[in-house]
């Protein structure tokens, strides 16, 4: 008698449906994962930009009020001036008043501009964050999704 030798090779396409649906289920989560760290990262670099020029502008404040002599007795400079800075991801406008009160606004263009800050930071003067949150560097407020207003004197 001879006997009948069957060769099964390959895969049913059950089983290869099954494959493609749980690649498709790691890919989704993978890719939503990426996108989320890529978001905060942008998030992060826009605000420490901020915070850099946040101490720069107060540098500057400080060798200010060394250089305004004009009113030595009540500690103010005779003009504002206002500072405007624009790149493709930050618009900044530094105005700084007679009383020495600098205002400092950064608006988020260009890669920053679709990203909600208020997901990832809260205001400096908030009394409490959500979890997970950062506050803004101090005298910083958000207006908006993506304009930081600081205000020092």
């Amino acid at each position: 008698m001879k006997k009948i030798i069957k060769n099964k090779k390959g895969f049913t396409l059950i089983e290869l449906l099954a494959v493609i649906v749980l690649l498709a289920i790691v890919g989704v989560v993978g890719a939503n994962l990426i996108i989320t760290r890529l978001n905060k990262g942008k998030v992060d670099t826009f605000v420490n930009d901020y915070r850099d020029i946040v101490k720069e502008v107060s540098a500057a404040q400080i060798e200010g009020m060394e250089n305004c002599d004009d009113n030595a007795t009540t500690g103010k400079c005779s003009d504002s001036e206002q500072i405007d800075y624009a790149s493709s991801d930050i618009s900044l406008t530094i105005s700084q008043e007679a009383d020495m009160k600098t205002t400092i606004t950064a608006k988020a263009k260009g890669t920053f501009a679709k990203i909600d800050l208020s997901k990832y930071y809260c205001d400096s003067d908030a009394t409490s964050c959500d979890t997970g949150k950062k506050k803004l560097p101090k005298n910083s407020k958000m207006n908006g999704k993506t304009t930081i207003i600081g205000i020092f004197k």
